[in-house]
């Protein structure tokens, strides 16, 4: 049996945990790919996935840019298709993702409420 996940360099991973990023940032491993959804307009560039790009990431597969990918607090993917379409063309179930929640500073100086808690997976928490 393959590889079911390939967990991100920690050197990729821990640059997110600056504490100037002001908890924007938060790092989540081993998401069930699943659970990631697309909805192109969230994407900051329009473009479509390059498969011939896919196949030459899988085919040369370099775990030191294995960079996790980025999705919003729901889980919508916010950068990083090419990544997630090569996860899926190696048949991984899991994947390392940053979860952006934005400008937490501003979101809470703005509102009384606390910002949106992210949300974890049952099985990434077994």
């Amino acid at each position: 049996m393959g590889k079911t996940y390939i967990p991100s360099p920690d050197y990729l991973v821990s640059m997110y945990s600056n504490p100037q990023f002001n908890r924007r940032w938060v790092v989540v491993t081993k998401i069930p790919i699943d659970q990631i959804k697309i909805d192109k307009t969230l994407f900051s560039f329009q473009n479509d996935v390059d498969w011939d790009e896919v196949v030459y990431m899988c085919e040369n597969f370099e775990h030191g840019a294995w960079y996790p990918v980025m999705v919003n607090p729901d889980y919508f993917l916010l950068d990083g298709q090419h990544r997630l379409a090569a996860a899926r063309r190696m048949n991984l179930k899991y994947i390392d993702a940053v979860v952006d929640n934005g400008d937490v500073e501003e979101k809470e100086n703005n509102s009384t409420k606390k910002s949106k808690p992210i949300r974890v997976p049952k099985e990434v928490l077994l």
